[in-house]
């Protein structure tokens, strides 16, 4: 509730919210093992999902100023990725994965905001690993190759994403451990936040997205000792 020198005192503000959705998801894993220590993982999907929104608010002083917000949306998901592994001894391992999604938005807003807009994304990535094990010293290291693209009614937008991951730990006996960890990314924009259409959440609040927005990259490092 509030009170305001122009419209009098002891407004108390409503919202009424409802939320609908539904979906299905399948997912499959198939295992082959190959001659000379190669074994392959083949594992595709699918999923689909439906949601419906309803958001009424008023702010308690006139019901000509209520602030309706419906949303309606479906979304389909395609995937398929594939895992080809080698044990070149006891210590050493090298594996390769490919993988490739799309992801297809169709969401339509009504209410105060009228809009309906047809979003899209898609990935493939490319990452080859290694590693190494022993009693006293582990190493793991990946490359990470991924392009991606983003569409907004039918305009797309692309982007490389390389990535690194470095993991290290030495034993140095039975009581003492150090470990380090280093991982790059560069993050695409999110289909989430790029829609123009603009929602009015209450008398004060208006939020939107930025088509604008750019990758963005990250480094994290860690080291720790373990006694």
């Amino acid at each position: 509730s509030f009170s305001s020198p122009q419209f009098g005192n002891n407004h108390i503000s409503d919202r009424k919210i409802s939320n609908y959705s539904n979906g299905l998801t399948w997912i499959g894993r198939y295992l082959f093992y190959l001659p000379k220590n190669w074994s392959l993982l083949i594992s595709p999907g699918f999923s689909y999902n439906h949601n419906k929104s309803h958001n009424r608010y008023n702010s308690g002083i006139s019901t000509a100023d209520e602030i309706v917000n419906n949303n309606r949306s479906d979304y389909y998901t395609y995937a398929l990725s594939g895992y080809l592994g080698k044990s070149i001894s006891e210590s050493h391992y090298i594996d390769f994965t490919l993988s490739g999604n799309y992801n297809d938005s169709h969401v339509r807003y009504s209410g105060n905001a009228e809009q309906k807009d047809h979003i899209g994304d898609y990935s493939v990535s490319l990452s080859p690993s290694y590693s190494f094990y022993s009693s006293k010293l582990n190493i793991a290291a990946a490359l990470i190759l991924s392009i991606q693209g983003i569409g907004l009614n039918g305009d797309w937008d692309q982007y490389f994403t390389p990535g690194v991951n470095l993991d290290f730990s030495y034993s140095i006996n039975h009581k003492n451990r150090i470990s380090a960890y280093i991982n790059y990314t560069n993050t695409p924009k999110s289909t989430s936040n790029i829609s123009p259409v603009v929602i009015q959440e209450n008398e004060f609040l208006y939020y939107t997205g930025n088509d604008a927005l750019k990758s963005v990259n990250s480094i994290y490092a860690n080291v720790g000792y373990l006694w």
